[in-house]
This record gives structure tokens, C-alpha cells and sequence, in this order.
């Protein structure tokens, strides 16, 4: 593993679940690859939220403060709904615009360091990620905390406790999972570029998305043999996307949840022990 700033250990509790955009796909117009993108979608959107929230607290607006915490807690209890008890939740940076990561970032770089200045590499979050993960303990225990500061007018309790959502979101970068956050991020590419009927685009981007395949395979990871066929798969399709693209959405989300199923997870027990 290399550290990020300094190291933030994470660990995906999320069996059955398993980072990167500049911008996120239009997920209102590109179909679902399924639960798991829709849960990273709700992830991505409670973090915002909760963001929102703390600019509030700092402008000591209470009524939009309390709107977004509230916001923030109805995305988390569709989260929880679809989890399956799952007390960490994947938040796929495909997915998600790095705007709603930059604060977190942000958030973990200030505690490691006790410094209150911005990170200056925090606007290049796309890419230097393989895990990120939201806490849903965490996040249900100081989103109720900054509920009750706020109603009490207490700005920096309320302040605190979002802070410590941001925080309870564990981040991580293994070098060598980083082949297939590349792929997954291109297949997404790919899905958004279908969507708009780009399939020059669709074609580069599944060609990325191979070659990072072949990166995985060459390291003799765990699943290269599923790999390996899954690459053949892809370099097959794309020889005539542009004249043959059916159901290509579908194709590509089979893909990504196929290799969204080999990155290795940690329990919380073994998080524990590796620090």
C-alpha cells in the first residue's frame, strides 16, 4: 500500500459488495449496473450533503443546516435498506463526482496533519484511489449527534459531529487493485459515452479498459483467469461496437460488476490488527 498523505487505513464490511472520473456520469440517463451503484450514488450524495450542512453551520444558518442533515439521513437510511446490513459501504469513485469526495479528502488531510490549510493535491482525487468506504455506524451516530447540536444552537458540537462522518469514511490506495479501478472507470466511460452515442469514444475507452485487464493479468493476480476471459469478451465486442452496440449498456454493466467482485476486502477485525 502507499499512503495517502498520511496513511488511512479502510476496511469494506460488505459482503456481496465489493477509483476514476473528473466528472460523474449522468446516472439519471446511463441504466444502473444494480445495487451496488445505486448504493455508491446515495454514498456519494449523503457526503455531499453532509458538507453542505457544515458550510451552513458556518454561516450559522440552522434551518438549511438541519435541511441538509436531515437530507443527509434519508440517503442513509436507503442506504441502509438496500445493504443488507452492510456497516461499510463501497462508494465507487465512477460514480461519484470527486466534488463530494474533495471535502473528505480534505477533512482526513487536516486531522493527519493538524493543519487547517487545503491540501494542494486534494483536486486530484481521480485516480489515486482503489477504496473508499462509508461508515453507516458512524454515520447514523453523528449525523443524529449534529441533528441534536443544531437544535440546541450549539454551532460547534454540530460542526464536530459532521466532521466525524467525513471522517468515519475510510480511504485507501493499493497499488496493485489499481488496475482494476482502471478498468471499472473505463467501462463507466464507456456506458457514459453509449449513452450519448459516442462510439468512437465507447471504442477508446473499452480498449483502456482491456489494456488495464492486461496489466491486472500480467501481475498473476487472484483472478486473472477470469480475467483473461473477461478481456477476450471485451476486445471482441469492441471490433465492431460502432456497427454492433445492442443492449451494449447491459454488456457493460456485466462486465463492471464482474470485476467489481475481485477487488480483496478486509474485515473490520483484520483493519484492526493491520494498524
Amino acid at each position: 500500500m502507499r499512503p495517502i498523505g498520511m496513511f488511512l487505513a479502510t476496511a469494506l464490511l460488505c459482503a456481496g459488495f465489493t477509483v476514476s472520473l473528473k466528472a460523474a456520469p449522468d446516472t439519471n440517463v446511463a441504466p444502473s449496473a444494480g445495487v451496488k451503484e445505486d448504493i455508491s450514488v446515495l454514498a456519494g450524495k449523503m457526503l455531499d450533503k453532509t458538507h453542505q450542512a457544515r458550510t451552513a453551520v458556518k454561516d450559522r444558518n440552522q434551518s438549511a443546516a438541519l435541511q441538509d442533515v436531515e437530507d443527509a439521513q434519508n440517503d442513509l437510511r436507503q442506504i441502509r435498506e438496500r445493504s443488507r446490513g452492510a456497516t461499510m459501504i463501497p462508494v465507487y469513485q465512477e460514480f461519484v463526482d470527486i466534488s463530494m469526495l474533495r471535502p473528505v479528502i480534505s477533512e482526513h488531510e487536516k486531522r493527519d496533519t493538524g493543519s487547517t490549510k487545503q491540501p494542494e493535491v486534494v483536486h486530484e482525487v481521480a485516480g489515486d484511489y482503489t477504496d473508499v468506504a462509508v461508515s453507516t455506524v458512524e454515520a447514523q451516530r453523528n449525523l443524529a449527534a449534529a441533528k441534536l447540536a443544531l437544535q440546541q444552537h450549539n454551532w460547534s458540537l454540530a460542526d464536530a459531529a459532521l466532521a466525524d462522518v467525513q471522517e468515519g469514511v475510510s480511504i485507501e490506495s493499493v497499488e496493485a487493485d489499481m488496475p482494476l479501478a482502471k478498468a471499472r472507470e473505463n467501462l463507466i466511460l464507456a456506458r457514459s459515452a453509449a449513452e450519448k452515442g459516442n462510439y468512437r469514444e465507447v471504442h477508446a475507452a473499452l480498449r483502456s479498459a482491456s489494456n488495464a485487464l492486461e496489466s491486472y493479468i500480467s501481475a498473476g493476480r487472484a483472478h486473472s483467469v477470469e480475467a483473461k476471459s473477461l478481456k477476450e469478451q471485451i476486445d471482441t465486442y469492441n471490433k465492431n461496437v460502432g456497427q454492433s452496440h445492442a443492449d451494449i449498456a447491459t454488456e457493460i454493466n456485466n462486465w463492471w460488476n464482474t470485476t467489481s467482485n475481485w477487488t480483496p476486502y478486509k474485515s473490520q477485525e483484520q483493519m484492526a490488527k493491520s494498524r
